[in-house]
């Protein structure tokens, strides 16, 4: 990299244009370019450019073929009408639209842009943005007039003292979530009428004046909405060379070992959508059934680069157009008849469930080594040398197996920088990954349990041409 140069963000984009046609220039044409590696970096910590590379060698390179500088950047925002694109608006220059392949992506584009150009004092903290919907409170009655704040009128013919007003509390500090129940203090008996026990049915929320039990209720949503957040919405409709997917370019956070006994269930990860035509998914995807589940094995070597962007080997599929997977068999059943010509297949898939993630960083110096042992030049981790980079990183030898509850098992490494692995090499092919990268940089690894791994094995070696949806390099 040359002196001066930071890189900030790096994926692939595509250039979004609009035009205008029809006789009366009424009508929006809007045309994607073709996906591109585009570089955001700052040159001498004052000048912020966007770089547009070819392919990924162009981008270790620093060879791009087109640069655009923002030193005249005046507001970066979210597309309100498409998720996946962002716009940067340029001084005395047409604004230019970008495309990202995962609305998370666009969203780390507009923070990364924007923070980059705050503080190159380019942009201040006043600029607009569009961002994420704000959390709206889920009860905000007391701006109008509860009718719980109405005072009760006295009867004509009966005493002129009125009935004392009585607040009410949710039941459950998380009421707020489940429906309405009121429910007054038992010691409190209010003579006129008798209210003991009030309801609203067809009231969604609970009223309550406690500010209190407001807040809490704010602070219970944001944590269930985090844990039921999902990965977005991936496609791959008509053409895989046209419609790339690609996920966020930042590498996924390191795992303990501790971790991976909350992940052996799977019920508790996250899951995924993936939409595909019907003949890819059918010629071009391998899936397996082991311990009565349905798992992803392998895709077409010959659109690897697509693919890879939306599976990883020991991925589950868990429905198919909303509808459960029962086992393979079920498979074609679910494919063919829930399948719309001309639509795309929606897949529900919880992304390696068993796979545990390792981040570490390839020793500058030749004469070092990361510390990892293979057994008989295989994928599967032998021993793991004292006082090495992997050492280091905590990176096992063995982990609980989710097949044989109590028993530990070996490890397999399936996946290398977001590549995979063949489970079938005996080439060293993991080193030959680890060769590629660039010293001193930080890499991942997915370590899968080794019973888990060797079933699915034996359930590959049954599929005819299986070596087809194997990656061999």
């Amino acid at each position: 990299m040359p002196a001066g140069r930071e890189a900030i963000k790096c994926s692939l984009l595509q250039q979004k244009t609009t035009r205008r046609t029809g006789t009366l220039r009424r009508k929006k044409k809007v045309e994607y370019g073709e996906a591109c590696w585009v570089v955001l970096c700052v040159h001498d910590d004052k000048i912020p450019i966007l770089e547009w590379y070819h392919g990924e060698d162009s981008v270790k390179l620093h060879q791009p073929f087109k640069v655009l500088d923002l030193l005249f950047a005046n507001y970066v925002s979210t597309v309100v009408a498409d998720s996946r694109s962002f716009i940067i608006g340029l001084r005395d220059l047409e604004p230019i639209e970008l495309a990202a392949l995962h609305p998370e992506v666009c969203s780390e584009w507009v923070s990364c842009t924007t923070e980059t150009l705050r503080r190159l004092s380019i942009l201040d903290g006043s600029t607009n943005i569009y961002g994420a919907s704000p959390l709206i409170k889920k009860c905000e009655f007391n701006e109008t007039n509860s009718i719980l704040d109405t005072p009760i009128p006295p009867p004509a013919q009966m005493s002129t003292e009125a009935s004392p007003r009585h607040r009410v509390f949710p039941h459950d500090p998380h009421c707020m979530n489940r429906g309405s129940q009121f429910h007054t203090p038992h010691s409190i008996k209010p003579p006129l009428p008798p209210r003991s026990n009030i309801q609203f049915p067809n009231r969604p929320h609970t009223v309550s004046t406690d500010s209190e039990a407001r807040i809490e209720d704010t602070t219970y949503d944001v944590l269930t909405s985090q844990s039921r957040s999902t990965l977005s919405t991936t496609s791959l409709c008509s053409s895989l060379s046209s419609e790339l997917r690609l996920s966020s370019s930042i590498p996924p956070g390191e795992i303990s070992s501790n971790d991976y006994d909350c992940l052996r269930s799977g019920h508790d990860h996250p899951v995924k959508s993936v939409s595909l035509n019907l003949s890819v998914l059918v010629e071009q995807v391998l899936f397996v059934e082991v311990a009565g589940r349905v798992w992803v094995a392998g895709w077409s070597e010959a659109n690897d680069r697509q693919l890879s962007q939306l599976f990883n080997f020991g991925d589950e599929l868990i429905e198919v157009e909303n509808t459960p997977v029962q086992g393979l068999s079920n498979i074609p059943q679910l494919f063919y008849t829930l399948s719309t010509p001309g639509t795309p297949v929606n897949l529900l898939l919880r992304p390696t469930p068993f796979g545990v993630t390792y981040r570490l960083m390839k020793p500058i110096m030749k004469n070092k080594e990361i510390g990892i042992r293979l057994h008989k030049n295989k994928n599967r981790i032998a021993a793991v040398l004292p006082d090495s980079s992997a050492d280091r990183r905590n990176i096992p030898v063995s982990m609980p197996s989710p097949i044989r509850p109590g028993v530990d098992t070996a490890v397999v490494i399936t996946e290398v920088n977001k590549r995979r692995l063949n489970p079938f090499s005996k080439n060293d092919q993991l080193f030959k990954r680890l060769d590629e990268i660039r010293d001193g940089s930080e890499f991942t690894i997915v370590l899968q349990p080794h019973d888990f791994v060797k079933q699915m094995k034996q359930q590959i070696l049954g599929v005819h041409h299986y070596k087809a949806y194997l990656c061999q390099q």
